[in-house]
């Protein structure tokens, strides 16, 4: 029977080359990884074509249907097979073209599982509707002669990393006839779920590309909208890396940018650089910023969601800047203060304490505490603890000061004066001398 069957498939090899393959070859089917290794000790059996399933191999409680074989505790259906192998492909006998694998449930390809074909004879591979999450390019490239390849349908795993795992993609671009269909999937909560992956690793390529220098940029999600169509947002991070101002060029669609432990001392490029414009979580913590008087009125302090300050050298603020960004800004979730030296100072911190209260929802920083001087000791208190009298009391010990001597000497020399011109004007009117100053003037 099977000298027949190879006797076919040799006289139809130039007009049907497919089909060889459901006539000649042994594909396992496995659907528990426990059983993939008994399946692949079985490689050395050939199934008879039949159209009953029938014991393939008593031993490996396999079934043969037509030429396939699988576990015999299910019957064989498309959407069940999770693993598959070729064996015992008689390549000396025939050249395979084509590989088509559609709508069953692999999870897998590797070269391991294509047992004796000769790869440089394979020029189409459909892989569409599968459960295939990640495809090795090494297994793609080892098909040298592959000019089309299908691979829609799937439930691809999309993260940072996708980049280092999807690049062969765009290489091959002309190879895939379904890559606009290709889609991320597998987690409904990932950023990417439901989105084209090419669109993608062309947002991620661009960002690393338009990357500052020692900072790293990712696309931490891609929008899609029914009139601009997919919008990314790009996450920059340059932490601690020695830059003394905020950077001039950052990739486009940048949304949130971390800079915290630098030297930075001023925010005057969020006023001027238009590419701040879109960022709307800046995080400063540990840097040197010791106002955010240029900030007054700009458009980006009316847009930004979070900006972070901790740790800075923030001694005082204006209020009425934040009073009027937080009456404008209807984006504002989080503005974070804590952590900086503010003085203790009679007209400043009430003022500053009624911001504090009036916006606890927005400034939720639990260490905001300014400096005050009991005892000659410093010590650091709550802001929101502190009472107007604890803020604006007369201190216990005096300490004259150069002006308060300037003032007393000051304060003499009017009194000296008054003095002698009420006794010049006694004298003159009970005596008629006048002054001896007087006398003496031309």
């Amino acid at each position: 029977m099977l000298y027949k069957v190879l006797f076919y498939g040799l006289t139809m090899k130039y007009f049907h080359i497919s089909y060889i393959l459901l006539i000649t070859s042994v594909i396992i089917f496995n659907t528990y990884e426990e059983n993939i290794e008994d399946n692949k000790k079985s490689d050395n059996f050939i199934c008879n074509r039949t159209d009953e399933s029938i014991p393939c191999d008593n031993d490996k409680k396999s079934i043969c249907y037509n030429v396939i074989c699988g576990l015999e505790d299910f019957p064989f259906q498309n959407d069940s097979v999770q693993f598959l192998t070729i064996c015992n492909w008689p390549h000396k006998s025939f050249d395979l073209n084509i590989i088509e694998f559609r709508n069953l449930s692999l999870h897998e390809v590797k070269n391991e599982q294509f047992h004796n074909i000769i790869h440089n004879s394979i020029q189409k591979f459909d892989l569409r509707g599968n459960h295939l999450e990640i495809i090795d390019k090494k297994f793609i490239d080892s098909f040298h002669k592959l000019e089309h390849i299908y691979l829609s349908g799937n439930s691809y795993l999309c993260s940072e990393k996708m980049l280092d795992d999807y690049e062969w993609l765009l290489n091959n671009s002309k190879k895939i006839q379904d890559l606009q269909q290709i889609s991320c999937g597998t987690n409904t909560s990932n950023a990417y779920y439901g989105k084209p992956i090419l669109p993608i690793l062309q947002f991620i390529k661009a960002a690393q590309n338009e990357c500052p220098t020692k900072c790293s940029c990712k696309v931490t999600y891609v929008m899609q909208h029914p009139e601009t169509g997919l919008t990314p947002f790009v996450a920059v991070n340059c932490t601690n890396i020695g830059l003394k101002d905020l950077p001039t060029n950052l990739p486009i669609n940048t949304t949130i940018l971390h800079l915290e432990k630098n030297e930075i001392t001023n925010l005057t490029a969020l006023t001027e650089n238009k590419i701040y414009m879109n960022i709307s979580d800046l995080y400063l913590d540990d840097n040197s910023i010791s106002t955010i008087d240029v900030l007054e009125g700009t458009d980006w302090l009316n847009k930004f969601r979070i900006l972070s300050l901790r740790g800075n050298q923030l001694h005082f603020v204006k209020t009425y800047i934040l009073e009027n960004a937080f009456e404008k800004n209807i984006y504002i979730s989080r503005l974070h203060l804590g952590n900086n030296p503010w003085i203790c100072e009679c007209h400043f911190i009430p003022v500053f304490q009624e911001l504090l209260r009036k916006y606890s929802t927005v400034i939720t920083d639990q260490d905001m505490t300014c400096m005050l001087e009991e005892k000659r000791k410093i010590i650091y208190k709550p802001i929101l603890s502190l009472s107007r009298i604890d803020l604006c009391k007369i201190p216990n010990t005096f300490k004259l000061e150069p002006l308060d001597i300037l003032n007393i000497v000051l304060a003499s020399l009017i009194v000296i004066i008054l003095g002698k011109l009420a006794y010049d004007y006694y004298s003159f009117k009970n005596s008629g001398k006048l002054p001896w100053i007087v006398l003496k003037m031309p």
